[in-house]
């Protein structure tokens, strides 16, 4: 009886260990295939935060470089308007400097295209150089003298007046000129 309870003993132990080595057996590779899973969704998250961090960084950069682009295009569009306006500041100087022989061909230039003139409107300074034009030319030309104009002159028609005023004229060109660079319809 005593050899038959320590085999029940023994095969007790045996059996006890088999499933305590399968316990940890199976603990273990529970264990292992957690860590496993475990490992495989950092991964997904590392890999799923790292994508979105590229992409932000993308987005910052298209931004970073929207901007740039943007005030890049406003400084060159202020340098355009910048040399506008000092090319008809330089071009107004010149014509409110002009000399006589320079206004009586830019004169008669317009009397020409302009045949149906009745009367010339122009500034004491002018008066004797459009005089001796509509006498040498023998245009049918009345010649009034207008203090009202800085420089230049008037042609006045049946209809309409063709406004050659030298400072009038620059600031309708300035303003146009302006306007088309800022539109981007006038390019160099």
């Amino acid at each position: 009886m005593k050899y038959g309870l320590d085999q029940l003993i023994r095969s007790l132990k045996d059996k006890s260990q088999v499933v305590v080595d399968n316990y940890h057996e199976e603990t273990a590779q529970q264990a292992a295939e957690l860590r496993h899973h475990l490992l495989e969704e950092a991964q997904q998250k590392y890999n799923q935060n790292e994508q979105k961090i590229k992409e932000q960084a993308h987005l910052q950069q298209e931004r970073q470089f929207s901007a740039y682009r943007a005030r890049s295009n406003q400084e060159v569009l202020q340098y355009k308007v910048e040399l506008i306006e000092r090319l008809i500041e330089e071009v107004k100087n010149e014509f409110m400097t002009m000399d006589d022989e320079l206004f009586k061909t830019y004169f008669q230039r317009h009397c020409y295209a302009q045949r149906h003139i009745k009367v010339v409107k122009t500034t004491t300074k002018r008066q004797a150089v459009i005089a001796e034009i509509i006498e040498e030319n023998k245009f049918e030309i009345d010649l009034q003298i207008d203090e009202s104009i800085v420089d230049g002159f008037i042609l006045v028609a049946d209809h309409i007046d063709y406004n050659y005023e030298f400072d009038k004229l620059f600031a309708y060109y300035h303003e146009q000129l302006v306007e088309f660079t800022r539109k981007g319809l006038f390019n160099e």
